[in-house]
């Protein structure tokens, strides 16, 4: 477990505190909208911070921990007041209990959507990277730009794969398996897959008139082209230079050739 951005986790950290607090005295439906809001940039502040394995694995300690804070602080005030031995609930306890069993039927509910989505469709981050990554292209204002100033997800390689690609292959290649990957299955539509070491982060197929951007790897000589299997692929860091040109709205990126 790495930390990449140390001032990301120190704040996301204080806002975990705050929102534990703010969870173990909960009181109506507005501290449930600061607890969402909270909890929602503490858990993409984690992300930044550090890895998304990670992160998954501080928020499933996060709430152990304040199930085991929660049941004890009940459990507490049950022993002060009698009601423990007794096996009985005054009001404000059993009102407790009921808000309890909501937060929980909540927390399976999206967990129980969330793994529906994941074996079905592969990570949601695909997606919404997907959506950055479209963003991030279509909005390019120079004429010349790296992969490496341009993507707005972590990547430490990028394939490129030609019309006709079975998956079987794609998967052969990228060493990688997910729902979010398909065949090349037409001329003139973006295949690419963005890998984080072993792992998809992107994963696009569809024609220029859709994303709103084309990405040709194979011009340049520098980029890793295999003629035979008809892709080609870039690593990070090796600030290849992309011409840039618009045409009917679509935002056209070129490896440029190499000066000679």
């Amino acid at each position: 477990m790495k930390i990449v951005s140390p001032k990301t986790f120190i704040v996301s950290l204080l806002l975990g505190i705050l929102v534990l607090y703010k969870v173990l005295s909960i009181d109506g439906f507005t501290d449930i909208l600061w607890i969402s809001l909270m909890g929602y940039w503490t858990i993409r502040g984690m992300r930044v911070a550090f890895s998304q394995e990670s992160a998954v694995l501080i928020f499933a300690a996060g709430y152990a921990v304040w199930i085991a804070l929660y049941i004890s602080k009940h459990k507490k005030k049950a022993v002060e007041t009698g009601s423990w031995e007794t096996g009985k609930l005054n009001a404000d306890n059993e009102r407790a209990w009921k808000l309890s069993d909501l937060c929980h039927n909540v927390i399976y509910f999206i967990a129980a959507v969330f793994l529906i989505f994941y074996f079905i469709f592969g990570d949601p981050m695909i997606y919404i990277n997907n959506y950055r990554l479209r963003t991030a292209m279509t909005k390019i204002q120079n004429d010349r730009v790296t992969l490496e100033e341009t993507i707005p997800f972590q990547w430490t390689r990028v394939y490129s794969f030609g019309p006709y690609f079975p998956l079987k292959d794609i998967e052969r290649i990228t060493r990688s398996k997910s729902p979010a990957l398909d065949d090349s299955i037409s001329e003139g539509m973006v295949s690419l897959i963005f890998m984080n070491h072993s792992r998809v982060v992107s994963s696009v197929c569809r024609y220029p008139s859709s994303t709103g951007y084309s990405l040709n790897l194979a011009v340049n000589a520098a980029s890793d082209f295999d003629q035979y299997d008809n892709y080609s692929r870039i690593d990070y860091g090796d600030l290849i230079e992309f011409e840039v040109t618009l045409e009917d709205g679509i935002v056209n990126l070129t490896a440029a050739k190499p000066d000679i």
